[in-house]
Order: C-alpha cells, then structure tokens, then sequence
C-alpha cells in the first residue's frame, strides 16, 4: 500500500497527502497536539492543515530542497501582493481569516502544486509558535533526527543572535542536511531536510525582506485605526522559526498519512508556508 501511494504521489495522482482528522483518528499518538504538547496545549491550533493534495504541476518529490525552499519565500511575496491589491487591512477576525486561508490555497493552486484544505483559527494565537523548542519536544523522530534538529535549532539562534554570519550560517545548515542523510528511515530523513532547508532559507529571506513586507501591510492600515501608529521592531527570527516548525510538524504529519517523501513535502510545504504567514500577520497587527 506504501509503494502504492508514493507511485500514485509521483504520477501526480489526486491523492490526499494529509489529513489531520484522518490522521487522529487512526492514530491518535501521532497528532500534532500528542507529538508537542507544549506547542499545542491550546485547542484548536492557530493553524490547520486539513487536507494537501499533489495537484498535476511540478512533482515536488524531484525538486531540490533548496527549489521547494523557494517556493515558500516566493508565497511569501504573495500573499503581502494579494492583500496589498484588494486593498484589505489584515484583522484576527473570522472574514478575514477565511480569505487569507483562501489566498494560501490559492497560491499554490495557481502554481499547479498543490490543492490545501487550510484553517485559520487565530492570527494572535500564533504567538504560541515561539514556544516551541527543537531541543526539547518532542517530533517523534529517531535519535539522529533528534540530535540534528536539536543541533538547527542551535546554528539558528546563533545565526539569530548575529554570533555567525550569513554564510557561516548557510554552510552549517548544509552540513546538517548531508547528516541527515545517515537517517534509515526515507520519510524522516525528508522531514528533517526540508525542515533545515527551508529554515535556512527563509532565514536569510526574513532578515533581509520582513521589514519591508511589513511596511507594506500596514502602509493600508495607516489610516483605518487597525494598527498601532508605531509598532515594535519586528524580530525576523520568530517569523523564520514558525517556518521552520511548519515544515518539521506538518512534514512529520504527511509522511505518516501518506506514507512516503511526497506527502512529507506537501505538508511540509504547505505547513511552512501556512504557519510562516500567519506569524508575519501577528507581527503586523500585533506589533509583537
């Protein structure tokens, strides 16, 4: 059944790479909510996968990590572009949330990748993704898997904390992912690569980009009242950090639903992407 599924992934059959509720109720010990109880102690999540599906563009399974990192910073540009254009101020309400979860699938429909089922419960809640300790909770990952997203979530906070430079920070990050190689299992070892990949790309998108999409989003607030008149600086790492989660929970989601690399990448992707945009919204309306 597992080869069935990672052929039908790679003909780019419309299968369904992750669902949440299937998930729990198949095995519940594999949840989000079981695998990070300090990340998701509140119910329900900020934001939600329900569903991912390959939807007949470029097989994301043949991408290199660094293209499918890409793909995250480039629906990054979207979405601030999408609310920029239909002239909306972003708000933790329910219309809002609707639509922007619809501007996410949209993207990646309009890319011909992938076909996302998305929720979004709370832009503010999202401040609970700082919580979360790649040291420390627990992804349900082998002893080397653990150790090497222990050791990202090391190389990142000091990349955050300016203690290495940009390229010091690239080239730990790629010794990390040729570690991971030396982890047995293919869908673990596709997690933990896609999460250090788009970890460290999106870090180096984030310092350099956060403050300008920013400017952006509130520049159409400025004079609705939603924003504060002036804001905290904005700390890229947290925005880079939820990205990293993103890729490391859903991804570990979609490999045990879909039981191969593929729909490890799909939600992975998605996940990152999701959980990335709706902590540069906190950060815009929030200031925090």
């Amino acid at each position: 059944m597992k080869q069935f599924l990672i052929l039908c992934f790679m003909s780019f059959a419309l299968i369904t790479g992750c669902k949440k509720s299937d998930l729990v109720t198949s095995n519940e010990a594999l949840s989000p909510e079981k695998s990070n109880p300090n990340l998701f102690s509140r119910n329900p999540l900020p934001f939600e996968l329900e569903s991912v599906s390959l939807n007949g563009g470029d097989n994301l399974n043949l991408l290199t990590l660094d293209s499918i990192a890409s793909i995250h910073n480039e629906a990054m540009e979207y979405l601030v572009g999408r609310i920029e254009s239909e002239n909306v101020c972003p708000n933790d309400k329910e219309e809002f949330r609707n639509n922007f979860a619809i501007y996410i699938q949209d993207f990646f429909q309009e890319r011909g990748l992938l076909s996302t089922s998305i929720k979004i419960n709370s832009i503010e809640d999202s401040r609970a993704y700082d919580e979360a300790d790649f040291c420390v909770d627990d992804y349900a990952l082998s002893t080397k898997g653990s150790k090497i997203i222990c050791n990202l979530q090391n190389t990142f906070d000091n990349f955050t904390a300016n203690s290495i430079s940009d390229n010091e920070f690239i080239t730990e990050v790629n010794k990390l992912v040729s570690e991971a190689n030396e982890i047995e299992d293919t869908e673990e070892r596709k997690v933990v690569q896609l999460s250090a990949t788009i970890c460290k790309s999106s870090s180096i998108f984030w310092k350099y980009n956060l403050d300008r999409l920013t400017t952006t989003l509130r520049g159409i607030c400025n004079d609705r009242g939603s924003f504060a008149a002036n804001k905290n600086s904005i700390p890229w790492g947290g925005v880079a950090s939820a990205d990293a989660l993103g890729a490391l929970n859903w991804g570990r989601v979609g490999f045990f639903a879909a039981g191969g690399p593929a729909g490890a990448v799909a939600c992975g992707l998605a996940g990152a992407a999701g959980q990335s945009a709706v902590r540069l919204l906190c950060f815009g309306i929030f200031g925090s």
